[in-house]
């Protein structure tokens, strides 16, 4: 028993020397509370830049804001001249600055701790992280989520005179689908929707499940022509989706509303989500399975 007992414990103290720590981000303020971004390549930009390694949406980040350079012994980051500076412990920095475990580094409203993490951390951050944003059954953004971004953007856009579009959309006659399939049907439904609609937009633009049947999406970067052009195509994907749940196909189509930030007028993120909401009305009105801009 005792060697038993001996030789398990060789095992652990084995197996604890193998855990590989890594360098990571955790973002402890702001829109990413909670992600945790790993120091995975040699050489990371961070920025607003869709270009960049760790690509960040928040006020005050520039668009390239800093550089990070993972070495053998250790990790550096520099400021890439940004326009608000990047501070580490409340200190500005000044040129290449060697971080250590538990910095805290700021950068315009973000705030990040640099930390050395196993698997097992990053996987418990990256947990939490998905049950604060995600909704639980499509697991797309839920609302909260998805509107705080949505502020934030469009304060961006307007700023900075780049176009956006809000396209909002609901399945149609979903109580008959409940009524006629079952809830259970009407819950697949969604995730199936929501998977489709997931696999047809581009990396930067967000989704989120707004409320029962009714979705919404946020296109960064697009006119309202290639918005509606974004939209007519979802709206025939959906239409052309072949969902069958417990042997019974259920036919789903969605009618869509689709509105664009004006640059010239003061607009908020509630008069952009107030006008696509109209626009989904029309859609409506107009016999429903068709799109209204």
């Amino acid at each position: 028993m005792n060697e038993k007992t001996i030789i398990k414990h060789k095992t652990t103290v084995e197996q604890d020397k193998k855990v590989e720590k890594k360098p990571c981000l955790t973002v402890l303020e702001g829109l990413y509370v909670g992600e945790v971004f790993q120091l995975d390549q040699p050489v990371i930009i961070i920025g607003r830049d869709r270009d960049t390694q760790i690509t960040i949406i928040e006020d005050g980040v520039s668009r390239q804001h800093a550089r990070i350079e993972v070495h053998a012994e250790q990790v550096t980051l520099m400021d890439l001249g940004s326009t608000n500076g990047t501070t580490i412990n409340g200190v500005q920095t000044k040129g290449n600055m060697v971080l250590r475990d538990g910095d805290k580094i700021r950068m315009g409203d973000i705030l990040l701790k640099f930390s050395y993490q196993d698997e097992i951390d990053v996987h418990h951050h990256e947990s939490m992280r998905e049950m604060a944003m995600k909704d639980p059954l499509t697991q797309i953004y839920n609302r909260r989520y998805f509107m705080d971004l949505f502020h934030r953007e469009v304060n961006y856009a307007l700023r900075h005179q780049q176009p956006l579009c809000c396209v909002l959309f609901d399945l149609d006659h979903f109580k008959k689908i409940n009524d006629t399939y079952g809830h259970q049907a009407g819950d697949y439904v969604l995730k199936k929707v929501s998977k489709a609609v997931s696999s047809a937009l581009r990396v930067y633009d967000a989704f989120a499940r707004y409320g029962g049947e009714e979705f919404i999406i946020m296109l960064r970067t697009t006119t309202l022509e290639l918005g509606v052009m974004i939209a007519e195509r979802i709206r025939k994907q959906i239409e052309a989706l072949e969902i069958v749940f417990d042997e019974q196909k259920i036919p789903v189509t969605i009618s869509v509303g689709v509105t664009q930030l004006h640059l010239d007028q003061m607009m908020t993120a509630e008069d952009l989500l107030q006008r696509a909401d109209e626009n989904l009305y029309k859609a409506k009105a107009n016999g429903r399975n068709c799109v209204v801009s």
